[in-house]
């Protein structure tokens, strides 16, 4: 945090008050001029952006790594690693803490033990993964290291009477020491016995359990291996080791656990969650009713969260609510070795499973009022319009319905159609378009009907689609891309065999962007077809800054192909969301017997995808399906209604993509969706935005209105 006071009566001076991680101590600096005053402001805003506000990455400080949260019922602890800034290899000195009583306002205790000063027969680098819990008023701090020149590994314990220390190391010396002795797991059960978890798939078997005395520092049985390592049943397919590790040998089993198991206990049922799938590690669980066993295979939790190979989490339940810890590699400056801690809040299942969870943004920061953005452009001038919602019901035109942003600014063609809005996770706005004007000759854009002869590329024939970006959805910069330029491969053929080049393509339409966790970057899928042949979806991820293709594109979806390995009948339009349980929905119009929106669904963003219900109960042809989402968790379906005079939408809701309620169109009589201000909208697309942020674009436009009002 940054303080600044203004000094004297008649000159103005100024004070600052901060601190710094290296010793947490008062420091001040003086200023008797504005423009370090201006200085002050920025450290003063640097400090805000800094602060721990339960976004991710968690600590923005410095790097982080291995969490152990614990709840006491009044705080939330987060023990932490911490990767040195000069890491390349594990490089990790001390641990630190974190809590908060309300997942809002957060306290960072820093540093509170480190090898040197608690454990001095350990290594000093070698601060590894580690877990805490609270019993009879002192706390115990389970950690892993290495003794000074020893090869092994080690678990340790520390004892202390409050949290920031100091911590004091009971025994002088390991508490177990052995090949795989890694990232200690502590639970105490509900008739009082405590049980310690550790191991690694490095070692033989990989993971080993304890009983520990009522003293918390010594064990009360033998060390067990845990049963049914290689078990698909309990811990899920085994894999095979590529290479030697340790006592096994390349191509024997291995253990679909890797590494850090977490436990603990809902009800009657031990929770089991640890580091699965090898490298990359993913995070998974398995549940037993009894602490030793037999343990069955409940599934994948995460997916790698990049940056690193590694994982590290835990589930841990607070006033309420379940919340996952975790590590990536992501944060700027990281890397595999210099990690950082991030948050997530989810739900459990009605039955106790624990669903698929997502790496967000956000994390558990209090998510501010946020509002509906539509865009949608109109035949009359080919360019970008708005609308906006606070409820996603009730919608009204910005800037008048007139263009935002004039296709003849944007687009080769001088216009641009079937304009779809995206969000990045840290809040910049991406609008893709269809370079197109298909009354270009009229305006006097062109001499010719369309772009190139029609006989031969057909109808609306195009070669590009237009890329905008905003933080603010005001100023936009924009990016041509020309798919005839592409030299690579289309795995597109004629008739007769023949390779066809991206130079015949007859039309890139209606592209739609959704965000790929796995890639951190747009997956943009699209409209296409070559010379004049039947329109298919084609999809490519983009670059991560947005400046072109990051791959080659490809086939996504196309209806059944003929003895000549043609597609029978025209697709477009498509439209993809994932929901809670990672399954993704892709919305497409096929032309098999008129205009109608069809459905499929698939594991993978990149498909197979097969046939799933949908009804909007629409009986004329309609295209552009657009889902979104409520703030209650329905999900909508907007499409076009082209065939009705004067254009408009029509929606369909749905909880759980199997049952679909037809709503009717915008102010329609008995339907909930009600506009003001535009009319003859089509192809629109919706995201959500900050409600402050859409508040200010609406003044932005509303001021510009009057000051053209004005001139006039």
């Amino acid at each position: 945090m940054v303080a600044i006071a203004a000094l004297g009566e008649e000159k103005q001076s100024y004070l600052m008050v901060h601190h710094k991680d290296a010793d947490h101590s008062l420091h001040m600096a003086v200023s008797d001029d504005s423009s370090t005053r201006d200085n002050a402001d920025k450290l003063a805003k640097e400090a805000e952006v800094l602060r721990i506000d339960g976004s991710n990455p968690l600590v923005k400080t410095r790097f982080t790594a291995d969490p152990a949260g614990y709840s006491d019922g009044e705080w939330f602890y987060v023990f932490m690693g911490h990767d040195d800034d000069r890491a390349k290899g594990y490089l990790m000195f001390d641990w630190s803490v974190v809590r908060t009583k309300d997942m809002v306002e957060w306290e960072d205790l820093g540093t509170v033990m480190s090898l040197r000063e608690t454990f001095p027969w350990a290594r000093p680098d070698k601060a590894w993964a580690a877990q805490a819990v609270k019993r009879g008023g002192k706390w115990y701090w389970y950690i892993c290291t290495s003794r000074k020149g020893g090869r092994g590994d080690a678990i340790a314990v520390a004892v202390a009477d409050d949290v920031k220390g100091p911590w004091k190391d009971p025994l002088g010396k390991p508490l177990a020491e052995g090949g795989g002795f890694i990232d200690p797991s502590v639970m105490i059960d509900d008739d009082g016995k405590a049980y310690l978890f550790w191991g690694n798939h490095g070692g033989d078997p990989g993971m080993w359990y304890a009983e520990l005395k009522e003293n918390m520092i010594e064990f009360a049985s033998e060390i067990k291996p845990v049963p049914g390592l290689l078990d698909a049943e309990a811990f899920g397919e085994p894999l095979k080791w590529p290479r030697r590790c340790g006592p096994h040998r390349a191509g024997s089993p291995q253990t679909n656990f890797v590494e850090a198991p977490w436990i603990y206990k809902v009800g009657d049922t031990y929770y089991l969650e640890y580091a699965s799938g090898g490298l990359p590690e993913k995070w998974s669980y398995s549940t037993a009713k009894s602490i030793h066993g037999p343990w069955k295979f409940g599934g994948k939790i995460m997916d790698n969260a990049g940056g690193t190979h590694t994982i590290h989490g835990g589930s841990v339940f607070h006033k309420g609510e379940w919340y996952m810890l975790y590590h990536d590699g992501n944060k700027p400056g990281g890397g595999d070795k210099r990690r950082s801690v991030r948050i997530e809040r989810y739900k459990r299942n009605a039955d106790g499973s624990i669903p698929f969870i997502r790496p967000t943004a956000d994390g558990v920061k209090p998510k501010e009022p946020m509002s509906y953005v539509m865009v949608y452009h109109k035949d009359a001038d080919h360019s970008l319009h708005m609308a906006v919602s606070d409820d996603s019901y009730n919608w009204r035109a910005v800037n008048g319905d007139k263009p935002v942003v004039k296709g003849e600014d944007i687009a080769v063609q001088k216009g641009i159609r079937d304009p779809h809005i995206a969000r990045t996770p840290d809040g910049v706005y991406v609008v893709a378009a269809t370079d197109l004007h298909i009354f270009a000759r009229q305006h006097g854009y062109r001499t010719t009907e369309w772009e190139r002869d029609g006989k031969k590329y057909a109808w609306g024939n195009n070669r590009g689609l237009v890329l905008l970006t905003s933080r603010d959805l005001v100023n936009w910069e924009k990016r041509n891309l020309d798919f005839s330029a592409l030299k690579c491969p289309t795995q597109a053929k004629d008739a007769e065999g023949n390779d066809i080049p991206w130079s015949e393509v007859g039309c890139t339409w209606a592209p739609e962007l959704v965000w790929d966790d796995d890639t951190g970057s747009f997956f943009m899928h699209f409209t296409t077809r070559f010379g004049n042949g039947k329109n298919q979806i084609y999809a490519v991820h983009l670059k991560k800054d947005l400046t072109g293709l990051a791959e080659d594109p490809f086939p996504l979806y196309s209806a059944p192909r003929d003895e000549n390995g043609q597609p029978r009948y025209n697709i477009i339009d498509s439209d993809m969301v994932r929901d809670d349980d990672g399954v993704w929905h892709l919305f497409y119009v096929s032309h098999e017997h008129g205009a109608s929106i069809r459905h499929a669904t698939g594991r993978s963003i990149r498909g197979p995808f097969e046939d799933a219900p949908y009804f909007d109960g629409e009986r004329r042809g309609h295209e552009a399906p657009s889902c979104w989402r409520r703030p209650d968790g329905t999900w909508v379906v907007m499409w076009d209604r082209y065939t009705m005079r004067p254009h408009n939408f029509g929606f369909v809701e749905t909880k759980d993509f199997k049952e679909w309620k037809p709503i009717g169109y915008f102010n329609d009589r008995g339907s909930p969706m009600k506009r003001e201000g535009f009319s003859e909208q089509k192809h629109g697309a919706i995201v959500q935005a900050p409600s402050g942020l859409v508040q200010a674009m609406e003044r932005h436009f509303a001021d510009r209105l009057t000051k053209e009002a004005e001139a006039l």
